[in-house]
């Protein structure tokens, strides 16, 4: 019982840190430093728990099967959390890119399209 709840502990951890880790990616690619920095230290201390839990044991497989898992749905899951995230923004600034053409006289608006 204490192994299978450690595995999932494990497997949970990874998912968090590896989904942190690419939005930390996309908030470096988006300039938005400050938060990029605040979303590493983030992953670096989930990941230092949950690395911690499988060096405490090196003999258990199911460990580091766990530990591979979680980084495989981080990945996944951190994907689509950047889609969503991207999405708002791209959606955000449209709807401001077109409320500024419309402020545009009907020549401009044509020069702009």
């Amino acid at each position: 019982m204490d192994l299978l709840l450690s595995a999932l502990a494990i497997f949970a951890l990874r998912i968090a840190d590896v989904s942190i880790g690419t939005l930390r990616i996309g908030f470096l690619v988006r300039g938005r430093s400050a938060l990029a920095g605040i979303f590493s230290f983030a992953e670096s201390l989930v990941w230092l728990v949950a690395a911690a839990q499988v060096l405490t044991s090196l003999d258990n497989p199911v460990k580091f099967v766990a530990y591979a898992g979680g980084y495989a749905a981080g990945t996944v899951l951190g994907v689509r959390i950047e889609r969503w995230v991207a999405l708002a923004t791209w959606s955000c600034a449209s709807s401001h890119r077109s409320t500024a053409l419309q402020a545009l006289p009907p020549c401009a608006r044509q020069a702009t399209s």
